[in-house]
């Protein structure tokens, strides 16, 4: 899936290779997860094949259905 993000004055854009993604890890902001019900990820990381790592502000759930529909 492709996926980009609003950095200063452009976008950052990247492609994603599904099969390269080794996991998905939601990171929370520790002062929120106890004080709200349901706290929302502050961001993914992304644990890539080749040992990398992207951090990416999206909804958990948008991104698994965006990967889901890629493959």
């Amino acid at each position: 899936p492709m996926w980009s993000e609003q950095k200063g004055k452009g976008y950052q854009t990247t492609l994603l290779n599904t099969n390269q993604i080794i996991s998905i890890t939601p990171v929370f902001d520790p002062s929120l997860i106890l004080s709200k019900r349901n706290p929302k990820a502050e961001y993914l990381e992304i644990l890539l094949a080749n040992g990398g790592t992207l951090e990416i502000s999206e909804d958990y759930e948008e991104f698994k259905k965006r990967i889901r529909s890629s493959q």
